[in-house]
């Protein structure tokens, strides 16, 4: 008997309403499935004795899963196809290790129930947002449109024929479909459009998702409070600057916490922050947006002297005029066209051909951006050679984050640690992609702590 037997029983006793036969008919096919995608339930024993014989308590997930699936069948209600769990399912598997936990007493012989909040509290703030949503149910689609979930002669045509239907969709589907981007750089995309238009707790999102991904940078915290403060959520916004919990003494920090208390009508904690801001030296135009804060606070307190005080300094500092200087860029030189004819080969997997082009460009003119082609072509061809391009690329153009982070990641994969440390700390002397620095800080640590 072969898994689609069984499989077949399971559906014929299911739809006579047997559903422990159905159950236990499911269990064989899964069983006997050829693709072995799932532990066998032979494993689930083996586990269980092992827990029986080593006293290790076992989480009982089938159990839990089995409870919240209608006649104790576990589906789509709770799965995304044949192994991973659906959002709700997750929420069920944390249920039932953190039940374990404390029936147990890890961690403690008694949980101090007054810091457990209710189920709510953790569902609405764990910074997952419809984009991530979207990133998966299209991961999902991409999967099923292929083999083993369609016949193996028939082509995975997903990313020809998908068409989104929003413009967060369209963000999502690029991201599914590009190997040269990060989700932390979409998420950055969405909060810039969302605070754009003006939907401020939207871009929050975006920013708060970051932050659980990554607590200890200062800097997505900053800018998700920023999204709350234009929100007018004020109260929010204290508290989490508040609670981060790599909290700095900046001058950004207290003029931040100047201006919530501000908003917050804690006039008299405003000035104390603001002042301590304007103490640690800002530059000119930091310090013209702590003065008007300041002489807002001045006001609310009654002190006119103060007030007068920031208004005639705001008159000097005059940041309009030096701002709309600053404005003024240099363009961009436009790329050689035999640069732009390789980066389209390059995108379209012809690398062969795109190397041809740059070697023939390089007998004429050599150029870091030339170099750079070279090194991502041998790079996607998984060749070490793209290290001695990425390093000629570098000695022309020291700058260049593209050019760090791709020698950074090579080092990373030649395990000279020493080296990549070295790129790193260029890197995040030109790179304001705070998110991805502390990634590769943390691949560092993981690497050099298991030598």
């Amino acid at each position: 008997m072969n898994a689609e037997y069984y499989y077949s029983k399971a559906r014929d006793f299911e739809n006579l309403k047997l559903f422990d036969s159905a159950k236990a008919n499911y269990i064989k096919a899964k069983d006997l499935d050829m693709l072995r995608f799932r532990a066998p339930e032979a494993f689930n024993t083996i586990i269980h004795q092992l827990g029986e014989k080593y006293k290790v308590p076992i989480v009982p997930m089938i159990s839990y899963f089995e409870k919240k699936s209608p006649n104790s069948l576990i589906g789509d209600n709770l799965m995304l196809e044949h192994l991973h769990p659906n959002i709700e399912g997750y929420f069920i598997m944390a249920d039932a290790f953190f039940d374990i936990l404390k029936e147990n007493h890890f961690i403690s012989d008694q949980w101090d129930s007054a810091r457990i909040k209710p189920i709510s509290a953790y569902r609405n703030n764990w910074g997952f947002t419809p984009f991530d949503s979207l990133v998966g149910d299209l991961k999902i689609k991409m999967l099923k449109a292929g083999w083993p979930f369609k016949p193996e002669n028939q082509r995975n045509n997903f990313q020809e024929t998908y068409v989104p239907f929003s413009f967060e969709d369209t963000i999502a589907f690029e991201y599914v479909c590009s190997s040269n981007t990060h989700i932390e750089d979409k998420h950055v995309y969405l909060a810039g459009l969302y605070a754009k238009k003006g939907q401020y707790r939207k871009a929050y999102n975006e920013y708060y998702s970051l932050l659980k991904c990554y607590p200890y940078v200062n800097s997505i915290c900053y800018d998700a409070a920023l999204q709350l403060i234009s929100d007018k959520d004020y109260n929010r916004a204290n508290v989490l600057i508040h609670s981060m919990p790599n909290r700095d003494t900046s001058l950004y920090f207290y003029y931040l916490e100047g201006v919530i208390f501000a908003r917050l009508n804690l006039t008299n904690k405003a000035l104390n922050s603001l002042q301590k801001s304007l103490s640690l030296n800002p530059g000119k135009e930091d310090r013209y947006l702590v003065l008007q804060e300041l002489k807002k606070a001045y006001n609310q307190l009654g002190d006119s002297i103060k007030e007068n005080e920031a208004t005639r300094e705001l008159s000097r500092l005059n940041p309009g005029n030096s701002a709309q200087a600053n404005t003024q860029t240099t363009p961009k030189k436009p790329k050689n066209e035999a640069i732009l004819k390789a980066e389209k080969l390059a995108a379209q997997g012809k690398y062969n051909e795109a190397e041809t082009v740059i070697l023939k460009l390089l007998k004429k003119e050599e150029s870091s951006a030339a170099y750079q082609i070279l090194g991502a072509i041998y790079y996607k061809k998984k060749d070490l050679k793209a290290y001695d391009y990425y390093l000629k690329a570098y000695k022309m153009d020291r700058k260049n984050a593209e050019t760090l982070n791709n020698l950074f990641l090579l080092c990373m994969l030649k395990k000279d640690y020493n080296k990549a440390k070295g790129y790193l700390e260029e890197l995040k002397g030109v790179s304001n992609d705070y998110a991805r620095l502390q990634r590769y800080e943390q691949y560092l640590i993981n690497a050099t702590q298991k030598q």
